[in-house]
């Protein structure tokens, strides 16, 4: 109904300010955990629970669904986005150094 607004909105009620299905949410952060990248063989609910407890990030601050991870504060997605950042920076760094 309404395109998912009535689910948007009771999630954002709940204190939740970012969602994405766990499939989504380990392929753009699987970089960040050792037991994930490159290749990640097991289920996405275990591969999300890797990557979280790399960043050690707060139990308090992130929940599962049936098929969504929710995260509360924008911050914790903040400190998501600067980790896999600086992966990346770090295999471009290592590759860079390959070629010269």
């Amino acid at each position: 109904e309404y395109l998912g607004l009535k689910e948007n909105i009771r999630v954002r009620r709940a204190g939740f300010a970012y969602r994405r299905p766990f499939q989504k949410f380990l392929q753009r952060y699987a970089i960040i955990s050792k037991q994930t990248w490159p290749r990640w063989n097991g289920t996405p609910l275990k591969g999300i629970q890797h990557i979280m407890d790399t960043v050690s990030m707060e139990p308090s601050q992130w929940q599962m669904g049936k098929s969504k991870i929710f995260i509360k504060a924008p911050e914790s997605l903040f400190l998501l986005e600067e980790t896999r950042e600086r992966k990346f920076d770090g295999y471009a760094r290592v590759i860079q150094s390959a070629w010269r």
